[in-house]
């Protein structure tokens, strides 16, 4: 009697091996089709559709529709397209960003702000609300005609006819409406069609711009846009919330959001009266301040006017829609390294990020995953399985880069932004002559002593070790205990125990254990 075999998963793999050996014994019949048609190759052949069909869907109505029209329509199918995660996703080239900013400068004219409705004191309030409601409509048809007919994209823009509302009665009551503009990017948060807005409803009406955040610039860049602007026949002032105090005459205030318009009334009024945040549209309503009897202040919400001059990446790097509620990390983070050279990044966070390969330009920008996971690295933001966590190693990156901690300031049209950046060029400087400086005083003159850090710790005597197996002295290398000295065998033949083996200590510890924090 044979030993009983037990039942268990085994039988559903000989099943399948069983049946697909029996139909390789079995060889197919040549039948000859007495019937033949012409079917479709590939992945739809010998797919008919055989099937009754009585009711459709509008989504099957309208492919029928079209199909019977004699429509084609292509479909991809296993089209995969790999995105190698060193690619400046989200970035255009300079020949299409100077194609775009052609087309820009052509189409400028047709971007514009939504005007109020005429009304007089006949007109009620519900005539008055479906008016605007009418008005607003035909200016995003506008805007969606601009698009459609000129090929071009619109970055995202107010769809929220309160807010826009709360523009019109601020420019209405006011004397003079200050832009408060970021100084990194002015051009960016200056809307002109506003200014010709303003001048409609009153010519008496005075535009200011207000360049806040200007003790980020130098004094040669603010001279550089002073000069601009006085071209432009444009009043300016420099602003800073911070660290300046001026006396704004003024009567309402408006521009982007996360310019500073808040900081800048609570620095005015010598007090805190309206909140702030850093979070993008804090404000939501608009308020008056009472200055002196005779001035008065008007907070307004900040405005993402309609424009072309900058991408969903740039908008996030200005601070004008919210780093929080990102959904793509990779175009805002390869911004910030296409701006931010090197070095800077390097010095700041004190980080060492991958240099390129030989084959690769020596000199280019760092990509967003070699600076995130060197940041990641350095901050200990890990994932579940032990990868830097790069979502987040972006959120404080954009964050210190909005916040000025990592500058970079827009130039004015026609000057180099290489050159523009002096920080930059300053910051390079004192690391190409040797690191850290040292100043003593003790004569007349200040003598500079220039001491690198770097040679210093890597030609330390502790960092040098040599690593050996057995229990055999190696060249004056001792198993476990590193380079035995003349000095070291003495003490230890004066003070140690013979019989005690204390250079076993840690001979079986592997290398790769003990220079893990090389790794990364």
């Amino acid at each position: 009697m044979g030993r009983r075999r037990a039942a268990g998963p085994e039988t559903l793999g000989r099943a399948l091996i069983r049946q697909k050996t029996q139909r390789s014994r079995n060889p197919r019949h040549g039948d000859v089709w007495l019937h033949t048609s012409e079917l479709n190759d590939g992945y739809d052949w010998g797919r008919l559709n055989l099937q009754s069909v009585t009711e459709q869907s509008s989504l099957d109505d309208f492919l029928a529709t079209a199909e019977l029209a004699g429509t084609e329509f292509v479909a991809e199918k296993l089209n995969i397209k790999f995105v190698h995660p060193e690619a400046r996703t989200g970035l255009l080239s300079f020949e299409e960003s100077q194609r775009i900013k052609k087309l820009h400068e052509e189409n400028k004219q047709f971007l514009s702000v939504p005007r109020r409705p005429k009304w007089d004191k006949n007109t009620s309030p519900e005539e008055l609300k479906q008016a605007e409601k009418d008005n607003f409509l035909e200016w995003r048809r506008q805007l969606v005609r601009l698009e459609e007919e000129q090929k071009l994209l619109l970055t995202p823009f107010e769809r929220n006819l309160d807010f826009w509302r709360q523009l019109w009665r601020v420019i209405e009551r006011s004397d003079i409406v200050v832009q408060i503009v970021d100084a990194r990017n002015p051009l960016l948060f200056r809307c002109e069609d506003l200014e010709c807005y303003v001048k409609e409803i009153d010519d008496n009406k005075e535009n200011v711009i207000l360049i806040n955040k200007a003790d980020l610039l130098t004094a040669e860049q603010r001279s550089a846009w002073a000069t601009y602007f006085e071209q432009e026949n444009v009043k300016i002032i420099f602003w800073s919330a911070l660290a300046e105090a001026i006396q704004l005459i003024g009567d309402s205030e408006v521009g982007y959001p996360n310019v500073g318009k808040s900081s800048t009334i609570n620095t005015i009024m010598g007090d805190k009266k309206v909140s702030v945040s850093a979070t993008p549209g804090h404000t939501k309503h608009f308020q008056t301040l009472y200055v002196e009897p005779g001035l008065c202040l008007c907070d307004c919400p900040g405005l993402v006017m309609p424009s072309f001059v900058s991408t969903k990446a740039e908008m996030i790097c200005s601070g004008i829609l919210p780093i929080d509620q990102m959904r793509d990390h990779v175009p805002p983070v390869s911004l910030v390294c296409q701006n931010i050279p090197r070095h800077v990044l390097e010095a700041i966070y004190g980080i060492n990020i991958i240099k390129p390969r030989e084959d690769e330009d020596p000199h280019r920008p760092p990509t967003s995953e070699e600076l995130l996971t060197a940041y990641g690295y350095m901050r200990g933001f890990m994932t579940a399985h032990g990868q830097p966590d790069q979502p987040r190693s972006a959120r404080y990156i954009l964050k210190d880069y909005v916040n000025g901690k990592l500058l970079y300031c827009h130039p004015p049209p026609g000057r180099d932004p290489v050159t523009f950046q002096q920080q930059h060029q300053r910051l390079l400087e004192n690391r190409t002559n040797g690191g850290r400086l040292k100043i003593h005083s003790g004569r007349s003159k200040k003598v500079i002593q220039i001491e690198n850090i770097v040679d210093k710790t890597f030609f330390h005597q502790e960092n040098v070790r040599a690593l050996t197996k057995g229990v055999q002295t190696v060249m004056g290398y001792k198993p476990g205990s590193g380079l035995v000295t003349a000095a070291t065998v003495s003490s230890e033949s004066r003070t140690g125990k013979a019989w005690k083996k204390h250079g076993n200590r840690n001979k079986k510890e592997k290398s790769r254990r003990l220079y893990k924090h090389l790794d990364t």
